[in-house]
């Protein structure tokens, strides 16, 4: 199985060494609070969506969630298998291939 890396690439985070990276079935309920409270509303709305309609049919063993600490100001998530790559940030869903961004919904 390939190792995913994600790149919170053209979004802003407080650096490199803040940010943490686990597996969607690690996941706790204390952790996915922690995100929501971190986030905006929209940003976790997005994070929702995309886990449940973009990433739905992947196992959450191979959907790995990154975000930032203390201070969130974006969260990414991937498969592993596929490699697809995904961000909320500033209530914008993004698919993020090759460094070129695609906004796939907005959410205000």
């Amino acid at each position: 199985m390939r190792i995913l890396v994600l790149a919170l690439v053209g979004i802003s985070v407080s650096t490199a060494a803040s940010a943490e990276t686990i597996r969607l079935d690690k996941l706790d309920k204390a952790t996915r609070t922690y995100i929501q409270r971190g986030l905006e509303d929209r940003d976790y709305r997005c994070f929702e969506y995309a886990l449940k309609y973009l990433l739905g049919n992947a196992k959450p063993k191979d959907i790995y969630v990154t975000f930032d600490d203390p201070s969130q100001g974006a969260v990414s998530f991937g498969v592993g298998e596929s490699g697809d790559s995904y961000a909320c940030s500033n209530g914008e869903l993004a698919n993020w291939d090759a460094g070129s961004k695609t906004v796939i919904r907005r959410f205000r």
